[in-house]
């Protein structure tokens, strides 16, 4: 689908135009413009390279999905290739997922181009519609809005990750599972990825808001700037929390290690109670013949048999005794 916004200086409004009017809007000087590709088809794409003319690298970016965000100076325009952040689809899922938008913009127009509904293109969408004069500023206020409200999209993903350390903390203290573990390295997972994501997007505010690209007003450089120091926070907040979740982690490791230990020392104790048992046992177990010298006199006795269970107790209860008093029970 392709939606195209115009906008006529100076005075204009911001109204939707037809696919048929993108060649005399790109003639009309006055004419400011946002296209929106959503999931488009070989034939909206093909609007690229006629009749806007982008460069045969634009078409090649837009098609193949890219894992890396980056910006590609075309000179008379700019590529960005963003990632916006969002809610995981599957349940179990890890916390942080992305959905990739190719950003093409210039003097007169903001090109947006991606495969999936994109929170930010609909939310600056539905601002224009109930007030055209935000278009007002020009494509590059639009591409700051845009950005911004991409970089805002991480904060939800930052607080649901902050809320799910809070309870591995809870229940790592108290009773940790192995469900727990895999929580805790599904989260290092992401945060991991947010702190990638936020490094690269950094860049390409810092090519932004710099001095590094002639093609970018001076006058909306702060704003890039500022959207800059908000994804800084985002950063910020996901190597906080991976130093948590780093001690989350250490804790999970130290209680199970702990957990074992007692298991151990348990089984270990039941072992040293049955030892003594067990040779007792084996003592009185012996083929001995009873009519020859040197027998075993026991094994003739009426009450042998009883008297090798109570020995047996005698020092099973002993041992028992005797770990109270070291304190190893």
């Amino acid at each position: 689908m392709l939606r195209i916004y115009v906008y006529r200086r100076p005075n204009g409004t911001c109204r939707e135009a037809a696919r048929e009017d993108l060649a005399a809007l790109l003639a009309d000087e006055t004419a400011w413009m946002w296209l929106d590709f959503e999931a488009p088809t070989a034939e909206e794409t093909a609007l690229l390279a006629e009749p806007m003319k982008l460069h045969p690298l634009v078409l090649e970016t837009c098609r193949e999905p890219s894992s890396s965000a980056r910006l590609q100076d075309f000179d008379d325009y700019l590529l960005l290739t963003v990632h916006e952040a969002r809610a995981p689809k599957a349940a179990h899922a890890e916390l942080f997922d992305t959905e990739e938008m190719d950003v093409v913009v210039g003097p007169r127009f903001l090109l947006t181009y991606h495969e999936e509904p994109v929170d930010c293109v609909r939310l600056m969408r539905e601002t224009l519609l109930r007030n055209g004069r935000h278009f007002a500023r020009g494509p590059w206020f639009l591409l700051h809005d845009l950005l911004d409200r991409l970089v805002d999209a991480y904060l939800p993903v930052m607080d649901a990750i902050d809320d799910e350390v809070e309870k591995l903390e809870d229940r790592v203290i108290g009773k940790p599972a192995r469900a727990d573990l895999e929580a805790i390295l599904t989260l290092k997972r992401s945060l991991q990825r947010i702190r990638r994501a936020s490094a690269r997007h950094k860049e390409i505010l810092t090519a932004l808001y710099r001095d590094d690209l002639d093609i970018v007003p001076e006058d909306i450089q702060p704003y890039f700037r500022n959207v800059h120091d908000h994804l800084a926070r985002v950063a910020d907040l996901a190597e906080s929390y991976r130093d948590l979740l780093g001690g989350v982690l250490d804790a999970y490791l130290s209680t199970a290690s702990n957990r074992l230990n007692e298991v151990m020392k348990f089984l270990t104790v039941i072992a040293t109670i049955m030892m003594p048992m067990t040779c007792i046992a084996g003592v009185y177990g012996m083929n001995f013949d009873r009519s020859a010298p040197g027998n075993m006199p026991e094994l003739g006795w009426p009450y042998g048999y009883l008297f090798a269970l109570g020995l047996m107790a005698a020092v099973g209860v002993a041992l028992v005794v005797y770990f109270r008093v070291r304190k190893w029970l």
